[in-house]
């Protein structure tokens, strides 16, 4: 059909709005953002073989419609992904420039129903586009702990300190629960229905179906945030106050009214009617430098973690000034860190997780806050990971290698690798040896290069080397040359004078004989 910008339809006298966001002429504002060759395409209405976003945007357009809110929340649909095998892949850049689109068409909430373990995914969502736009995501369907197991994993970027990161909830007769495949851990904040979730499937005869997972869950929080920030723009709009995008994400934080214990987590279960009701909901929250969230082992650095209280009228420097700070390690014991609106907090230099608790007391009643540092191991990049060569416990300088003495190889901190790193070694493309550091003494004069392949992938850098003999070497050589030659010359004369001899007596001796005769 046609509608105008505000959606709303000019072919029926009954005006009903779409949930589509469209710019002067009624054309539907949107993107594709897939960089893969195969599956680029200038559309968001190609075929896709799952309907993954399709279902997602369909979850979102029903609670509007339930709402009647066509015409305040909008749907900003943006296709970032392709087909593959059992899903969806969407690749960081696509992701990337799926939220600079959102971004600059002034997207107030990015629901983003994927999961990925690389953190770069929870990277690419910074602190200045948290306080621009609330980020909501799945926080994945592996079944995997957020912290406190060896087998722990995160799933960005519902792991990212600037994103809502949701859970799969299941509700019975009884009780709410937590779907057996969902991720979970403190790392996340709430969990939502996400199992068996009826929505828009452009497949199916009747076009819907049910699908369970995550990524079902997320999009009933970002409706809940879409709420919040419609409401607050109203608010701000008639009184002047109103909220940031970081402090209406905290409000849907706390947005929940049950928990459930599942394997030893305490979750929070999303209740939207505590952001369609009462909004005003204490809570401390927790900033620090996202850049610093994550860090690498040998390289961590200080933390400044930053409290406020919410709402921010109780935000006082009195209140603030009460805030006391706490680590807590894996058996759930404290550790006082310090008091105040900041304190500045220094990971150990070891992998794991670092879990600082903002605590203050208001009118009779604890309220905290959480934030998780987490150091990881590095991992070697097959572009830009060089190797390093030592000799006597420090680094060599130059590529002339010398017979017969000692040498060690090694991949640039690799100390800062995960002990479950592979490294394979070869000289001029042969095999010969395996570890972080390859003892190396070369025998013969040449040249050579060292390269090495590290979980399977070889390195882009490799080492040149040309090796000599030393001038120690050098001068012996020399000394026995001319020795030779000394020896050779007076062996010569020796053989000639000899000789001379020789013949003089044999001649000597035939005169004689003459004479005698």
């Amino acid at each position: 059909g046609k509608y105008d910008a505000d959606g709303k339809s000019v072919e029926a006298e009954s005006g009903e709005y779409d949930v589509l966001l469209r710019d002067a002429d009624g054309n539907i504002i949107s993107t594709n953002t897939v960089i893969d060759p195969k599956h680029k395409s200038d559309s968001i209405l190609d075929d896709s073989s799952d309907g993954h976003g399709t279902h997602v945007a369909g979850t979102i357009a029903t609670l509007i419609h339930a709402l009647n809110l066509e015409k305040y929340i909008k749907i900003l649909p943006i296709k970032a992904a392709y087909p593959a095998t059992g899903g969806s892949t969407f690749a960081l850049d696509s992701v990337k420039s799926a939220i600079a689109f959102a971004l600059e068409h002034g997207a107030d909430v990015v629901n983003m129903s994927f999961t990925s373990n690389n953190s770069a995914y929870g990277k690419a969502i910074t602190r200045d586009m948290a306080e621009s736009a609330i980020f909501v995501a799945a926080a994945g369907n592996d079944s995997k702990v957020s912290e406190g197991s060896i087998l722990a994993k995160q799933g960005y970027p519902a792991a990212s300190a600037n994103v809502i990161g949701v859970m799969n909830a299941t509700h019975s007769d009884s009780d709410w629960g937590i779907y057996s495949s969902s991720n979970y851990g403190d790392i996340y904040q709430l969990a939502a229905p996400g199992f068996e979730i009826y929505s828009a499937d452009a497949k199916t005869t009747d076009g819907y179906k049910k699908l369970k997972g995550t990524s079902m869950a997320a999009p009933f929080v970002s409706f809940g945030a879409a709420l919040a920030s419609m409401k607050y723009a109203a608010i701000e709009k008639a009184s002047g106050n109103g909220k940031t995008p970081v402090e209406i994400a905290a409000i849907v934080k706390s947005a929940f009214e049950k928990t459930v214990t599942y394997k030893k987590k305490t979750i929070k279960i999303f209740d939207l009617n505590k952001i369609a009701g009462e909004i005003e909901v204490y809570a401390v929250s927790i900033a620090c430098d996202e850049n610093l969230a994550t860090q690498t082992i040998g390289q961590v650095e200080s933390v400044k973690l930053t409290a406020s209280i919410l709402p921010s009228v109780l935000s006082t420097e009195e209140r603030l000034a009460s805030v006391k700070w706490y680590f807590v390690d894996e058996n759930d014991a404290r550790q006082l860190l310090g008091e105040g609106k900041e304190i500045e907090y220094t990971p150990s230099d070891a992998v794991g997780q670092y879990v600082i608790v903002a605590e203050v007391v208001y009118e009779g009643k604890t309220v905290s806050g959480k934030a998780i540092l987490i150091v990881e191991y590095v991992e070697p990049d097959k572009e830009t990971t060089k190797i390093d060569v030592q000799k006597d416990g420090e680094s060599f300088e130059g590529n002339t290698l010398v017979v017969g003495e000692k040498y060690s190889v090694s991949l640039e901190n690799y100390q800062s690798f995960d002990e479950a790193t592979i490294v394979y070694w070869y000289l001029n493309g042969e095999y010969v040896g395996s570890g972080f550091v390859l003892n190396f003494t070369p025998n013969e004069c040449g040249e050579y290069v060292i390269s090495a392949k590290v979980n399977d992938e070889m390195l882009d850098n490799v080492f040149s080397f040309k090796v000599t003999e030393s001038d120690a070497m050098r001068e012996r050589t020399y000394a026995y040359v001319s020795i030779g030659i000394a020896v050779g010359i007076a062996v010569g004369v020796c053989i000639g004078g000899c000789v001379m001899v020789f013949m003089r007596k044999k001649s000597s001796a035939k005169v004689e004989d003459k004479e005698e005769g």
